[in-house]
C-alpha cells in the first residue's frame, strides 16, 4: 500500500472498567495505538430512536496491519482540537494481510454505543 492515502492521524482506544471508591464500576478509555489512516464515509440514515431523531454515519477506516486491534475498540480522530470518535464494529483483513479496513460508526462524546 502506499503511504499517501494514509495521512490522517488517528489513536486507537479500548474500554477499560475501574472502580471508585465506593466500589462502582467506571468506564474509561485508554490509548492502545496511535495510527496513520484513511478515513472514508461510506453511508449515513436518520433513525427514530427513543421519539427522537439520531443520524448514524458507517465509515472505513483503513490502517496498516496491527493485530491489536479489535471490535469493541474505538478511534479518535482529533482535528483544530475537535475530537471525532468512531467505534470499531468490525476489522476485516485484506487478502495479503497487509492492511487491515476497519468498519466503524461515528458516534457522540462517549463514542460508545454499549
Amino acid at each position: 500500500m502506499r503511504a499517501g492515502p494514509l495521512r490522517r492521524r488517528i489513536e486507537v482506544q479500548q474500554r477499560i472498567e475501574t472502580q471508585i471508591a465506593g466500589g462502582e464500576p467506571v468506564w474509561t478509555w485508554q490509548p492502545v495505538e496511535t495510527l496513520w489512516a484513511e478515513i472514508s464515509s461510506l453511508s449515513g440514515r436518520e433513525l427514530f430512536v427513543a421519539q427522537q431523531v439520531a443520524s448514524e454515519v458507517t465509515t472505513r477506516i483503513r490502517i496498516r496491519m496491527c493485530p491489536h486491534v479489535k471490535p469493541k475498540m474505538r478511534a479518535v480522530e482529533t482535528v483544530a482540537g475537535v475530537p471525532t470518535y468512531y467505534d470499531i464494529t468490525a476489522v476485516l483483513p485484506d487478502e495479503r494481510r497487509t492492511y487491515i479496513n476497519l468498519m466503524c460508526v461515528v458516534r457522540g462524546a462517549d463514542g460508545w454505543r454499549g
